[in-house]
């Protein structure tokens, strides 16, 4: 059947149902622009919080573990003899013995209770700084998920587009 030899009893059948189907669509459009603005000022919060965790991070500084005396459960007392970065190498010479170099990561060693440095304020420091590297990286997955989510919003408002 062409399309000129379509009955007036056809085309009633076929419109209500290309209405729906637009209007589902449009509902739809609308509400993926509605997440896409909530997931949008999600963003802009979180970078927000960032920011201050960050700034937080910075007023608390950077303060050199070199020449720190620690001591650890099993090897006892030890000295910081290298950093490098987030590393920090210890030497220790268990019952007066040969030297054993062990490598550990700042500032979980100490906020963890690992490594016990024999100054307080450092055992302070480190909790302080660990608890806002914590907060850092909780943000920052936060932040992934938040344009993961956006992504694949985006993705079905293009194919809704289509649809339209």
């Amino acid at each position: 059947m062409s399309l000129e030899q379509r009955t007036e009893g056809s085309e009633d059948k076929t419109t209500p149902a290309t209405k729906r189907k637009t209007k589902r669509t449009r509902e739809l459009i609308e509400e993926n622009e509605r997440q896409k603005e909530t997931l949008k000022k999600q963003h802009e919060g979180l970078l927000g919080e960032l920011e201050e965790h960050r700034a937080e991070q910075k007023k608390l500084g950077e303060r050199k573990a070199i020449g720190m005396t620690v001591s650890h459960k099993k090897f006892g007392a030890g000295t910081v003899t290298k950093e490098d970065g987030k590393y920090i190498e210890v030497t220790f010479t268990p019952n007066g013995g040969s030297k054993l170099v062990k490598t550990f990561v700042l500032p979980g060693a100490i906020a963890g209770g690992f490594l016990v440095p024999d100054d307080d304020s450092a055992v302070e420091y480190y909790k302080k700084s660990a608890a806002i590297y914590e907060r850092i990286m909780k943000t920052d997955l936060q932040l992934r998920s938040n344009g993961f989510a956006t992504e694949r919003v985006e993705e079905q408002l293009e194919k809704l587009a289509e649809m339209a």
